[in-house]
C-alpha cells in the first residue's frame, strides 16, 4: 500500500534514503519510512541538486545516504518521485513541484548591454554556459545562463 508513503508526499516532509542506482537522467533512491517501510523511487537529474546538473554521477554515488522528499506517487504506474532540491528554491528546472518565485534582478537594472561583468563558469551543458556572477552590490553571487547563440568563438 503507498499510503504511508501519501502521508509523507501530504506533509512534505525529508525522508532518510540511499542512493541504489545513478543513471545519466537522475538517481534511484530507497527511502525508508520511520516504521520501517522500504520504496524506490527517482530522483530526476533537476531534482538532485540547486542549479543546473550535468552529471549525476558529480552529486550522489551509490550506497549514499541522502534526505529526499516524496514529489508524487503514480499508484497507477507504481512509481515515485523524489526531490533532494528545498521547495521554491529553484531545482535545475522541471519536476512536478510548484515553480519557484521570480528571482529579484532589481541589483540588475543599472548593468547596461555592453557592460561586462566578471564571473566564474559553473557548468557548460550542450546549449550553453551557465555563469556565476557576483550580485552587484553584495557579496552575494548568483547562476546566469549565457544561450550558446550569445557565445562567440575566440
Amino acid at each position: 500500500s503507498w499510503e504511508p508513503f501519501q502521508a509523507f508526499l501530504r506533509s512534505g516532509e525529508w525522508v532518510d534514503g540511499k542512493v541504489a542506482g545513478v543513471l545519466n537522467f537522475g538517481a534511484f533512491v530507497t527511502i525508508t519510512l520511520p516504521d520501517g517501510k522500504l520504496a524506490q523511487g527517482l530522483c530526476h537529474v533537476s531534482q538532485l541538486q540547486e542549479g543546473f546538473c550535468d552529471n549525476p554521477n558529480d552529486v550522489v554515488e551509490v550506497g549514499q545516504a541522502v534526505k529526499v522528499r516524496i514529489t508524487s506517487i503514480d499508484e497507477d504506474r507504481n512509481k515515485m518521485s523524489l526531490s533532494m532540491v528545498e521547495f521554491g528554491s529553484g531545482g535545475g528546472g522541471g519536476g512536478s513541484r510548484p515553480f519557484p518565485a521570480r528571482a529579484d534582478l532589481s541589483p540588475f537594472e543599472d548593468v547596461g548591454p555592453d557592460e561586462w561583468l566578471d564571473g566564474k563558469i559553473s557548468s557548460t551543458p550542450s546549449f550553453g554556459a551557465f555563469v556565476m556572477v557576483k550580485v552587484p552590490g553584495t557579496e552575494e553571487m548568483v547562476e546566469g545562463l549565457v544561450h550558446i547563440t550569445q557565445i562567440k568563438e575566440g
